[in-house]
């Protein structure tokens, strides 16, 4: 798999803090190399198929994704990175008949 050179001095949000995320680093949105999953839901009552992501680089305390926005205690809905295949292929395993939605929400999403 191929990274973006963008990872490697990463100016993507405008905090443009520069860290290697390629090697590691973690600027002020804590995201690393690869995008980590918070959670994923099936709401039947929504008919829709959510994931949320981790990873933010604002501190809005309003926000209804800040807890695991901010990389919070791993035991408290972390699933870490997920291979996109493996991603999708859960998705429309879990989905229902009458899921016409599937939404990504959590972190920002200039940062993945």
């Amino acid at each position: 798999m191929q990274h973006p050179s963008e990872l490697a001095r990463c100016n993507l949000c405008e905090w443009r803090c520069g860290v290697n995320r390629l090697e590691g680093e973690r600027g002020v949105c804590r995201a690393g190399m690869h995008p980590e999953i918070a959670y994923t839901m099936l709401s039947e009552t929504l008919s829709s198929y959510s994931v949320t992501m981790l990873g933010c680089n604002f501190r809005c305390i309003y926000c209804n994704a800040y807890r695991v926005s901010q990389y919070p205690d791993a035991q408290w809905f972390y699933r870490d990175y997920v291979e996109p295949a493996v991603l999708a292929d859960e998705t429309i395993s879990r989905m229902k008949p009458d899921t016409d939605k599937i939404g990504f929400t959590g972190g920002e999403p200039t940062i993945h």
